[in-house]
């Protein structure tokens, strides 16, 4: 009963979903990220599998989630495959294709680089732990930012004083620190996903 009365309410509710994703995807920039939920399998298998719930965000933080059976990128293309804004995201690779002079621009998530170095601390406290406090100085610019309640305009002119040189000092950093590390240990592995991602790293300091 219980199983019936939710997909009875999903089917009502489907148009104002619609209508909601209809509106973010419409917006010049939206957050999107995904998670793994364990799906069971019906009554006399044995086991379960793995989904993948889906986000998509925009600035003013509506939401519209998204299931799929798999992690495959044919989820994120019904939903992002015509878009030309700015899709700020991890590193997945089913991401790339919407990206290009001819479609979405790529911006990448300072957290997701600053996760690995923390990953990173328990081999090589050291040098991860002065990433961190590197990336830690971008993020107090944006809390200053966020303090002074600065418009677009105003945010990224702080940006271009004062977080420009932090990131071409963090990256020239990681550039040097990158020959001083095993390629395949934890640190190698985060200066290798930072060094990779840089231009689109850098992309906040250009767009308030």
């Amino acid at each position: 009963v219980l199983e019936r009365s939710m997909k009875k309410c999903a089917e009502l509710l489907e148009p104002i979903h619609a209508q909601l994703r209809k509106e973010i995807v419409a917006k010049p920039v939206l957050f999107t990220d995904d998670t793994p939920v364990t799906i069971a399998r019906p009554r006399g298998r044995v086991g379960s599998s793995q989904g993948r719930v889906w986000i998509y965000l925009d600035r003013e933080g509506r939401h519209s989630y998204d299931f799929t059976d798999s992690r495959k990128r044919d989820g994120p293309q019904a939903v992002l495959g015509d878009y030309r804004g700015a899709i700020h995201a991890d590193a997945y690779a089913g991401y790339d294709g919407f990206f290009g002079p001819e479609g979405a621009t790529e911006v990448a998530c300072w957290a997701h680089a600053r996760r690995k170095f923390d990953e990173a601390r328990k081999t090589e406290p050291e040098l991860a732990v002065e990433a961190i406090e590197r990336i830690g100085a971008i993020y107090g610019i944006e809390r200053e930012a966020k303090q002074l309640e600065l418009d677009d305009n105003a945010r990224r002119q702080l940006r271009q004083e004062h977080s420009v040189v932090l990131v071409d000092e963090l990256f020239a950093w990681m550039a040097k620190t990158q020959a001083e590390v095993l390629p395949k240990g934890p640190m190698g592995q985060a200066l290798t996903y930072a060094l990779k991602l840089e231009t689109a790293l850098r992309r906040f300091l250009d767009d308030g």
